[in-house]
């Protein structure tokens, strides 16, 4: 494994170098991490001052002077180069941008092509919010299927319309289980042991508030309390 460098409590970066030896670098600027010379991996860091951020939004005071890791960019030949900025100031329109916005949004850029999607944190739950930006010319050059249908509405696999309304719970479930991914056509990446069927449960049925193939006007009473 190659060795990385960490942060100290105070914002120091300490760097680990590839024959096991620790030391202490404070720049402000951009530096080679580690480039192989036949130019098959190389990374290279960001370094910038570490600024406390207090109770009070006007007030923000540097960290004893000390900088810290705040972007990484890594170019593996023939792969996509993968950046990872905090706050950034520069992307390259050319190249794969993943960049944190603040402390709970993170946003993914695929350059001049002007696809973008936002992905929001949501710790408390433990899930996310992701929007997607598309380019209004894709309308032209494309089209899409899945969960979101395509630009004139739901569409199945099978290529039928889908003409439920968006508060019949029932019918819109079995539309989206119809987009359900296989283990051969995921695109996830799984670890050692992992695997697309540990994320399955077919068996699961959610609770419908409303559908229209079960609930009729006739069928609601109302009381008054």
């Amino acid at each position: 494994m190659i060795p990385l460098p960490v942060i100290s409590d105070k914002g120091d970066p300490h760097f680990s170098t590839l024959a096991g030896k620790s030391y202490r670098f404070n720049g402000h600027g951009e530096y080679t991490l580690m480039k192989s010379i036949d130019s098959r991996l190389e990374v290279q860091v960001r370094l910038a001052r570490v600024i406390n951020v207090s109770a009070s939004p006007d007030s923000v005071s540097s960290v004893d002077n000390a900088t810290a890791i705040v972007a990484f960019v890594i170019h593996h030949k023939d792969q996509l180069r993968v950046q990872l900025e905090l706050f950034p100031i520069y992307s390259d329109e050319h190249q794969l941008t993943i960049r944190q916005r603040d402390a709970r949004s993170i946003s993914i850029s695929y350059g001049s092509s002007g696809i973008q999607f936002i992905v929001y944190l949501r710790p408390n739950f433990n899930f996310v919010d992701l929007y997607s930006i598309l380019p209004s010319t894709l309308k032209k050059e494309t089209n899409f299927q899945g969960l979101l249908g395509d630009f004139n509405g739901l569409v199945s696999p099978d290529g039928t319309i889908v003409s439920a309304k968006s508060d019949d719970d029932k019918e819109l479930f079995y539309y989206d289980e119809s987009w359900r991914t296989t283990g051969a056509s995921s695109i996830f990446y799984y670890r050692l042991q992992d695997s697309h069927a540990r994320y399955q449960d077919f068996n699961y049925r959610p609770i419908f508030v409303y559908s229209k193939s079960e609930y009729t006007l006739d069928s609601v009473s109302v009381s008054d309390c």
